[in-house]
């Protein structure tokens, strides 16, 4: 059963988002001396600064988007999972930063 392409681009559009959100909401977090990088890769990059670190991370969330989208229709099934498991994980990277942001205001 092939998965309909537009779910897939579905799923990349709603991944670049995520990053986008994820980028401003890690910059905020940081620049405001509330939180700290996770990843130990991007940890270094932002420690240099805020552009490097933003373009780093959407060169890292980029490639990995345009592979997805070019292979999506030969790897389908695959493209499909992989895309819903990245969105599952900046899903729950956004719930984080929002409950963050609740914690902090309230």
């Amino acid at each position: 059963m092939l998965i309909p392409l537009r779910a897939i681009k579905c799923l990349l559009s709603s991944l670049i988002l995520l990053t986008l959100f994820d980028l401003v909401a890690t910059i905020y977090w940081i620049s405001s001396g509330l939180a700290t990088e996770a990843n130990p890769i991007l940890a270094h990059t932002i420690e240099k600064s805020y552009i490097f670190f933003a373009i780093v991370k959407f060169t890292f969330a980029f490639t990995g988007i345009y592979l997805f989208d070019r292979f999506k229709a030969k790897k389908n099934k695959l493209i499909f999972y992989l895309s819903a498991a990245m969105v599952f994980v900046y899903s729950c990277v956004a719930v984080w930063h929002l409950f963050g942001l609740l914690t902090y205001l309230l």
